[in-house]
């Protein structure tokens, strides 16, 4: 799976940002705290807060989260990113990364 860390601005919040998921990446998952994602994930993507990540200076308020995809395979799984990630450059005002955010690959 992947990890997308990210920063958005104040008016826009990670329920926000789950509502304009495309339907290919199944339901997306707001969680309170990243521990409680663990335990109570039920599988598509979910977005858990990111406490690592720090705000740009233009957006000193923002909402600092981390976008987690469920197992993927293949070209299937590509896919699916590919489809959230067109999703993610839709959202007005503009979704931000900085040097505190980054792009994890987990494989098992």
């Amino acid at each position: 799976g992947i990890e997308l860390e990210l920063s958005s601005a104040e008016g826009i919040g990670p329920d926000d940002v789950a509502d304009r998921m495309p339907r290919s990446a199944g339901q997306v998952y707001v969680v309170d705290n990243y521990h409680e994602g663990r335990e109570v994930y039920l599988g598509g993507w979910k977005i858990v807060p990111d406490s690592s990540i720090l705000c740009n200076r233009s957006m000193p308020t923002c909402n600092k989260f981390e976008l987690v995809s469920g197992i993927m395979r293949g070209g299937r799984g590509l896919s699916e990113v590919a489809s959230v990630v067109r999703a993610l450059d839709m959202i007005n005002p503009k979704l931000k990364v900085n040097k505190s955010m980054g792009f994890h690959v987990h494989i098992d």
